[in-house]
């Protein structure tokens, strides 16, 4: 029992004043935490709003770079389809100039490599020719018709050979 009297002289009632006084006070209190903290987080609040300030200027930035370079993507598919066509034209005009090469030998995307093309095939064509010359010069072919020769009757046998004299003898009396 002797806690409960020291529990209850603890509570002392508070006058008005000495209310009003401790509210006051906390207000105060309140009032310069809350200056505290605003003076604290100004610098923080000014950096949010500069980075906000710095993020709106990089978008429209990047929006601005990104309708440029769809309008290169444009432009450059266009200049890629007439590189392709002026390189179609190329090979068009390669082939007319060589008519002795295939078309099938040149092939290639670029210029370059439908120059390495023809130099390859104009090699093989070259090759070939002479090949074919040099074999026309090793044969010879006699000049007029070949002159008459009997049959040859070595292989025969003797009723063969009967048959075909009587053959010749009718063909002459006809």
């Amino acid at each position: 029992m002797g806690t409960e009297n020291e529990n209850n002289t603890g509570n002392q009632e508070i006058t008005q004043e000495a209310y009003d006084q401790l509210k006051a006070d906390l207000e105060a209190e309140k009032t310069k935490a809350t200056e505290l903290v605003n003076q604290a987080t100004q610098p923080l609040k000014e950096r949010i709003v500069a980075l906000e300030a710095d993020l709106q200027a990089k978008s429209e930035e990047t929006e601005t770079l990104k309708t440029a370079v769809t309008e290169k993507d444009k432009g450059f598919a266009s200049l890629s389809a007439n590189y392709e066509a002026a390189v179609g034209a190329y090979r068009g005009q390669v082939l007319k100039a060589n008519p002795l090469i295939p078309a099938e030998m040149v092939l290639g995307n670029t210029i370059a490599d439908i120059d390495q093309a023809v130099e390859k095939a104009t090699a093989l064509v070259g090759k070939i020719k002479e090949g074919l010359t040099q074999e026309i010069q090793q044969t010879t072919i006699p000049a007029g018709a070949p002159g008459r020769t009997p049959p040859d009757t070595s292989g025969m046998t003797t009723r063969e050979k009967i048959t075909q004299g009587i053959e010749k003898a009718r063909k002459k009396s006809s």
